[in-house]
């Protein structure tokens, strides 16, 4: 990226993003809504404000959930789009002596941190390594009730309490057949099989392959263990 683009960060949120632009050393700052009408909205702001659009950097926290579909939306509108780890932000603001805290000073400590530090474009993943990833978790956050459960069952027979132990034994046997459930472990490795890029030009490798999440690199393997896991529930 261009160090002279401009810097534009912005502090995402469920309902609102809030945006800092900084043009010549000055911060403008804006409130959109987080939906398809706010990004029209804001790259329409951003446009009155004289900002060519392929040559800024939008920047923001990668905080999964909420970042990426914003990701995604203004990627779409034709910006180039960082997300960087929030512990990164963090060090940044820590560096500059930055004490208070709101959704404002955020953004704007956002757009400072991308004019300073030029993070690089966030690629974003294929529909398929997403739907892995959401799968995986979902696996894993079963596999992770399953055994508190357990240890809930384990405790309460301990404590000589057979009513509690009984329910608690129906839900283990739940989570047992909704980790067994569709999506098929078969199913997921065809996901899987799919999922990889090269991440040199993205496209399918078979030498070197990153699966992409957020703005970080992940090797697959974790992903692969959990099918693998999940095989033999």
């Amino acid at each position: 990226m261009d160090k002279e683009a401009t810097a534009i960060g912005i502090d995402v949120g469920k309902h609102k993003l809030d945006v800092a632009l900084i043009i010549e050393g000055k911060v403008r700052s804006k409130s959109v809504a987080n939906s398809s009408a706010g990004y029209q909205e804001l790259t329409a702001w951003l446009t009155r404000q004289n900002v060519e659009l392929d040559t800024c950097l939008v920047c923001m926290e990668s905080t999964g959930v909420y970042s990426e579909p914003v990701a995604l939306g203004l990627q779409a509108l034709g910006l180039t789009v960082s997300l960087v780890n929030p512990a990164r932000i963090k060090g940044y603001g820590q560096s500059e002596l930055v004490r208070n805290k709101n959704d404002g000073i955020d953004a704007a400590l956002i757009a400072r941190y991308c004019a300073k530090m030029h993070p690089q474009p966030w690629k974003a993943p294929t529909p398929e390594q997403r739907r892995l990833r959401a799968w995986c978790d979902r696996l894993k956050a079963l596999k992770d009730m399953r055994l508190q459960e357990e240890n809930r069952e384990e405790a309460c027979t301990v404590a000589a309490n057979p009513e509690l132990v009984e329910h608690l034994r129906q839900h283990v046997e739940w989570l047992k057949v909704q980790i067994k459930r569709e999506p098929t472990p078969a199913h997921l490795r065809y996901i899987y099989s799919r999922s990889y890029v090269d991440v040199s030009n993205g496209e399918p490798s078979n030498s070197k392959r990153t699966l992409y999440a957020g703005s970080r690199r992940q090797s697959p393997q974790p992903c692969a263990q959990e099918l693998c896991r999940a095989s033999s529930c």
